[in-house]
């Protein structure tokens, strides 16, 4: 889905900006003690996925933990459906962040 060859497309770094610098940004005025991301890496809403949601979610869970965030929400499963969705390993994206999961 994500085309771009802008900052915000290609590489697994460029598609996590947009998420980062708003996450930054917020834990910036309100605190990264009062401030969470929800994320639902084998989800497919809108028909968009990933070619490689396990290198892209352990990235950003490291990035996050990075930030010191207090917590991390994840949708472990297609959103409203089965759980079982796509293969992807969530032990590996908790072990990426130390806070509350």
């Amino acid at each position: 889905a994500n085309t771009r060859t802008d900052a915000y497309g290609g590489s697994i770094e460029n598609r996590a900006r947009l998420l980062l610098e708003v996450t930054a940004a917020v834990a910036k005025e309100i605190g990264a003690e009062r401030t969470g991301v929800r994320l639902s890496p084998v989800s497919s809403a809108g028909a968009i996925s990933s070619s490689d949601p396990q290198s892209q979610y352990d990235y950003i869970a490291e990035q996050l933990n990075a930030m010191g965030i207090v917590y991390l929400h994840v949708v472990e499963g297609a959103t409203g459906g089965p759980r079982d969705a796509a293969p992807f390993d969530f032990d590996a994206l908790r072990t990426g962040f130390k806070n509350t999961y």
